[in-house]
């Protein structure tokens, strides 16, 4: 069952509420023009204009900021000043085009770019005449790709679906809209193949969307942690990314896509473990180069994870594991080091977080000098005030360079919390201790869920079949078979013919 979230703050809340929003409209054009002027007459960008229509008067009202002032020209008033009578969907020229009934839907309205029509009936109508001042999809710069399609998602939410609409051209696939936000409402959509998806996952999605109830949100990532089955965990449980080949993979595989209005990245629900090790460039190099690709990020998280904690573990209780030729090296690069293992490895790590942090917020020609000189210099100051050993630095810049290869920022930042315990864990019981949180980790990976979806799935499976695209990346005639992960439901043709299944390839 999806959690529900709500605010506490109710007055706060409360206190954001226009009053009267929930009002309907009056009968008047008087009446409604003064309700909506004592309400937002204080903004300076707010306009008003009067018309002639009807054989009565009429005003328009929107604000300078938010339209478009060549659509609110030539495509409202002079159609009215032209026309002078008529229906007003017949006579403006513009699609969009909504009869409201309660103020509330005139505040929001006039917030996303529409224009209030009022008319001396008491009839209020909004139209659309919105500035749309977006930039052009170009790849992203955090998803880099060999080969393969370069398109990225914007801020924009309608350009977004465009652009997947275009990519997945299906008459089945679905977009849902929400209005998510107590005191600045969100467009909130969610994308889904409606023929693939399980139906019990795309109702428990709209049920958790449904549930929050906050002030606003800013982002994608906000919505995230409000959906997400474990918010405690430091593992990663919704896949985020802005690739569009990416989002087009995943709905053909029966997920759902959850996307925000002014947010460039898509969520991706469910996911498991093993997809936070697979990139786009996988699908597009050949299958041996990928399943290599794949085994190196694989390879990169248990490093990261556990080099450094062994090590400490090392030096500090199992001497007798490191090779006879490198004991004295070692041993001699630890004589007059002041600190134990642990607060070396520690001063070290919170030395490359810092340094990772100032390149990430700093312009890209000082973030490069920063990541290069800054590195080199403290290395060595360190070493020469024999404050930090050799070998301390060089496991430290072994793991940092394997946390690189793996493919999703989220599974790297929850590498770099969890290895800080396996280091306490290994600095009082070695091997032991290692071992004993190692076994804490997987059974909180077994008992975790995504959305319903066991999170160590397929590896937990007792027949090989989904191991064909998750360790591995098989050929892709032999992935003739959707993956059962998220459930989707059953087609009457699947994508790859039974002729191509048999046609003597092995």
């Amino acid at each position: 069952m999806g959690r529900v979230f709500k605010n506490k703050s109710k007055d706060r809340r409360e206190s954001y509420q226009i009053s009267n929003d929930t009002q309907p409209i009056l009968s008047t054009l008087e009446d409604n023009c003064k309700e909506i002027m004592e309400v937002l007459s204080y903004n300076d960008d707010f306009s008003t204009r009067s018309l002639q229509f009807n054989d009565g008067l009429c005003r328009l009202l929107y604000f300078e900021t938010l339209i478009d002032t060549q659509i609110v020209q030539s495509k409202i008033i002079e159609p009215i000043l032209e026309m002078k009578s008529g229906e007003v969907t017949g006579t403006i020229p513009i699609r969009t085009i909504k009869q409201v009934k309660t103020f509330s839907e005139v505040y929001r309205l006039l917030m996303n770019g529409y224009c209030a029509f009022l008319m001396d009936n008491g009839e209020i109508y909004m139209i659309l005449a919105k500035s749309t001042t977006v930039r052009n999809p170009d790849e992203p710069k955090n998803e880099q790709v060999i080969r393969g399609n370069r398109l990225g998602f914007i801020e924009n939410l309608d350009v977004n679906l465009n652009l997947i609409r275009n990519d997945i051209k299906n008459n089945h696939l679905t977009i849902n809209y929400f209005q998510i936000g107590k005191a600045v409402d969100k467009r909130v959509s969610i994308v889904y193949l409606k023929n693939l998806t399980d139906k019990s996952l795309i109702n428990k999605v709209k049920m958790r969307l449904e549930s929050i109830d906050v002030d606003t949100i800013h982002s994608s990532n906000d919505i995230e942690q409000f959906i997400e089955d474990s918010s405690w965990s430091p593992f990663p449980q919704i896949l985020s990314t802005e690739r569009l080949d990416r989002v087009a993979g995943h709905l053909l595989e029966g997920r759902i896509a959850i996307m925000v209005d002014g947010s460039s990245t898509a969520l991706i629900v469910p996911v498991t473990f093993v997809a936070f090790f697979q990139n786009t460039d996988d699908y597009n190099l050949r299958w041996n180069v990928s399943t290599f690709v794949r085994i190196l990020s694989l390879i990169g998280f248990v490093v990261t994870l556990w080099l450094p904690a062994f090590y400490i573990a090392v030096v500090s209780f199992h001497y007798e594991v490191i090779p006879q030729q490198l004991v004295f090296n070692v041993k001699s690069s630890l004589e007059n080091i002041p600190f134990p293992p642990f607060l070396e490895a520690l001063l070290m790590v919170l030395i490359l977080e810092v340094l990772r942090e100032a390149a990430i917020r700093l312009p890209s020609p000082i973030a490069q000098t920063i990541g290069i000189v800054g590195g080199l210099v403290i290395g060595t100051a360190v070493v020469e005030a024999n404050l930090i050993s050799n070998t301390m630095i060089i496991v430290i810049a072994i793991t940092a360079i394997f946390s690189f290869v793996i493919p999703t920022n989220d599974m790297g930042n929850t590498l770099r919390i969890i290895g800080v315990g396996f280091m306490i864990m290994a600095t009082f019981f070695g091997f032991l201790g290692m071992v004993f949180f190692t076994s804490i980790v997987l059974m909180h990976l077994c008992k975790m869920e995504s959305f319903g979806t066991p999170y160590l799935l397929p590896i937990e499976q007792q027949h090989g079949k989904g191991v064909k695209d998750s360790l591995l990346r098989m050929p892709l005639y032999l992935l003739n078979r959707r993956p059962s992960l998220a459930k989707p439901q059953a087609l009457e043709q699947e994508w790859v013919s039974k002729d191509w299944e048999d046609d003597g390839r092995k």
